[in-house]
């Protein structure tokens, strides 16, 4: 059985031109909310600031419903096996936009109308994207785990475990949030932010367990992406992301733990630097850092994409999964809102944690219902692009509808038991054999 598409070619460029905006949009508004301690303070009390933060979160939440509405077209074009659905998913993005864009107005209202803003408000925004994130991400989650009750892979048991990691981790960083917000001021205004923490080492256990999460979600996804380069076949693969995995991990180690050593020994032994020049180069180093995770798998993603010329829709749908996992990696600064920046710079990048999880979920479920309905674009896929995940993945969510059509026809059978029409014993495990014999012969030719 083979997915089929009707005839729409979308444009090469349209989805990624729009990402790559969105990515100016997210270092502009990570650089904006990560150094606001050390913003002129006639800045936060211009007009322009106010028209800035207005502007940036207007065009970037209408490149994500572009993104978003986009998709779900391109989605509504494949006619796949019923088993893969994406409503919920949709449901979801629909009711988590819906509030999104009802909320950001009243925030934009309350700035300004009154000069201040409702940090309730704000708090209400942390954890509704961080529990959107949460169930998007355990969508993903059960995709893996059911492929790993099939075939015991190692990806398959290491993807559960960096997904596990990224959900708890997404639970630390809304409850830190939502803990320190609590005890800031109910509004905030121009003179109220600040990055000084008002309870103290009161929660020192969730930061040490936020930090120790971080690490974790990027050794994963660091041990994943050697394991797919391990297992690739493809030499430019292999040559490309060699460097990438042997250096980045040293990179990360060094921006998040010795900021000030790394600096020190390639910038300030060379630059006489003031406090404030300081503080902004070991921010910006922190603020390069997150996204590392996400870069590393997302070329991977990438660059097994880029070899799938010959299927448009697949390879968009793996590429759009890289740019989630990048989105998801570089939005986990939300600890930043705590500053309570005035406008609120920082809703922005958190609202691509939302939509990195959403791209990452569609990606995932719509790759594997294309590989799994077809079994030439799978034979042709291990000839051309040589991947062992994308082979892994098409054969486990087959094994899934083999199970499923089992079951069903198992009920059925047994309900029509008492019929004289029903003649035969139904055996299980044998039938699933069989069905699996089928489809490995047709595999071989």
């Amino acid at each position: 059985m083979k997915s089929r598409t009707k005839p729409y070619d979308p444009k090469p460029y349209y989805p990624y031109l729009i990402c790559s905006l969105l990515i100016i949009l997210l270092v502009l508004d990570s650089l904006l909310l990560g150094f606001y301690d050390i913003w002129d303070k006639k800045w936060i009390q211009s007009v322009f600031n106010l028209y800035a933060y207005d502007l940036i979160i207007i065009v970037s939440l209408f490149l994500q419903l572009i993104v978003v509405i986009w998709l779900r077209k391109l989605v509504k074009q494949i006619i796949v096996r019923t088993r893969i659905n994406t409503k919920f998913i949709n449901l979801t993005m629909f009711i988590y936009y819906s509030f999104l864009i009802m909320a950001s107005t009243i925030v934009t209202f309350q700035i300004f109308q009154n000069n201040f803003y409702s940090t309730i408000l704000l708090n209400v925004i942390v954890i509704i994207s961080h529990l959107t994130a949460f169930v998007l991400m355990g969508k993903i989650l059960y995709l893996f785990v059911s492929w790993y009750r099939i075939n015991h892979s190692i990806i398959f048991l290491s993807f559960s475990i960096v997904i596990s990691i990224i959900i708890l981790n997404i639970l630390v960083s809304m409850t830190i949030v939502y803990l320190v917000l609590i005890e800031r001021p109910d509004i905030s205004t121009e003179y109220t932010g600040g990055t000084i923490n008002p309870t103290g080492d009161k929660y020192s256990l969730l930061d040490t367990s936020n930090r120790i999460l971080s690490i974790c979600m990027f050794g994963g996804i660091w041990f994943i992406t050697g394991l797919i380069l391990y297992k690739t076949k493809d030499k430019i693969i292999k040559k490309v992301l060699k460097v990438n995995f042997l250096f980045l991990p040293i990179l990360y180690i060094m921006f998040n733990y010795f900021t000030y050593e790394f600096l020190d020994i390639f910038l300030f032994n060379y630059v006489e630097l003031g406090i404030v020049q300081v503080y902004f180069f070991m921010n910006l180093l922190l603020i390069i850092s997150q996204p590392m995770g996400g870069l590393i798998f997302g070329l991977v993603l990438w660059n097994i994409g880029r070899l799938l010329r010959f299927e448009k829709t697949l390879r968009l749908f793996l590429i759009m999964s890289a740019l989630g996992f990048l989105f998801l990696f570089s939005s986990f600064q939300s600890i930043y809102l705590t500053a309570l920046p005035y406008p609120p710079y920082g809703i922005i990048t958190l609202t691509l944690l939302v939509l990195g999880s959403y791209l990452i979920c569609n990606g995932f479920y719509i790759t594997a219902s294309f590989l799994s309905d077809d079994i030439q674009l799978r034979k042709i896929i291990y000839q051309k692009a040589k991947s062992d995940l994308l082979d892994l993945i098409g054969t486990a969510e087959l094994e899934k509808g083999i199970e499923r059509f089992v079951s069903e026809l198992k009920d059925k059978t047994e309900r029509k038991g008492n019929s004289e029409t029903i003649r035969f014993e139904m055996d299980e495990v044998e039938l699933k054999k069989y069905l699996e014999e089928v489809i490995t012969e047709l595999d071989k030719h």
